[in-house]
């Protein structure tokens, strides 16, 4: 069952210019689909076996941002920013690692290295994964079954030790209700959880930020948590939207702070610190398909 898709974002600075780097400004040499992926396997009785993979299922692939164009193949949205993508000059290399066996296939490890192949050095950069409920990508729609949970799970109590907590730094999703058909469960029935957890980085120190939005049922607009303004954090709009921040300069502020926003579980709760809920708040609380947004905060070496 197909619980939620992601995509790459990066951010940095180039001279005096923030830019952002996110899916739809990636490429890749692959002609087709099909040749995308590169498919390995430490199991010596698959097909696709090779020495120098690392799980049962190994997927690797490659794309590049280092194309500037000014007419993108899907069209932009009414934003105040619009003009040419000015790349990063960044190569990545991908590779997902999946196991197979009764105690290991719950999870899939993601490895990202990213290059700059650029001619110029990128400073203070910041990396973001965005994950998107399934209701927007599989044809769920935004009907009665559209009712996705959202949240993050900064640390939990340590087991034996009550008076200790571990750090565990968890975003995950889930489904309210498991999407019964009836009273009954079905294969198309999401009753399980996915959790987002960032295991290491390059740079030697990390901070974790969190921040969720969603789009009401016309796309018309859009609510999500945002810090109260202060002396020490002027509010920065986004205009003309509240919570999608749709262009670089918004992406780069976004991705450069690390706030940890509240579950959407309480988003019609008033919470110090943070602007007053929205118009669509209690039906977000009861479950709705959400965007969320894991960002890695910290100088991350070129």
């Amino acid at each position: 069952m197909f619980y939620m898709e992601g995509s790459l974002f990066v951010g940095g600075v180039i001279g005096t210019d923030t830019l952002v780097t996110e899916r739809y400004d990636f490429w890749t040499d692959a002609p087709t689909e099909a040749d995308l992926w590169r498919v390995m396997s430490s199991d010596a009785s698959q097909s696709f076996y090779s020495p120098k993979a690392y799980s049962s299922l190994d997927l690797a692939c490659s794309y590049f941002d280092t194309v500037a164009y000014t007419s993108p193949w899907y069209p932009l949205p009414p934003i105040w920013e619009v003009g040419p993508h000015k790349p990063l000059g960044l190569v990545v290399t991908q590779r997902s690692m999946a196991w197979s066996g009764s105690l290991v296939d719950d999870f899939v490890i993601m490895h990202f290295e990213i290059t700059n192949r650029g001619k110029h050095p990128i400073r203070n950069a910041f990396i973001g994964f965005e994950w998107s409920s399934p209701a927007y990508t599989i044809g769920f729609g935004m009907g009665p079954e559209a009712d996705d949970l959202a949240g993050f799970i900064s640390d939990v109590p340590q087991m034996g030790f009550c008076d200790f907590r571990d750090t565990l730094n968890l975003a995950y999703t889930i489904d309210n209700d498991g999407d019964p058909t009836g009273t009954a469960f079905t294969s198309r029935s999401r009753r399980g959880a996915v959790g987002v957890m960032l295991l290491g980085a390059s740079s030697d120190s990390v901070q974790i930020g969190y921040n969720w939005y969603f789009w009401n049922p016309d796309a018309s607009s859009d609510w999500g948590p945002r810090r109260r303004p202060s002396d020490q954090e002027p509010w920065r709009s986004f205009n003309p939207y509240f919570a999608w921040p749709g262009t670089d300069r918004n992406w780069y502020y976004l991705l450069s702070h690390p706030h940890i926003a509240y579950d959407q579980l309480f988003a019609a709760v008033d919470h110090y610190g943070w602007m007053p809920p929205g118009e669509y708040s209690q039906q977000i609380a009861c479950g709705y398909p959400v965007v969320y947004v894991v960002k890695q905060v910290g100088h991350v070496a070129p």
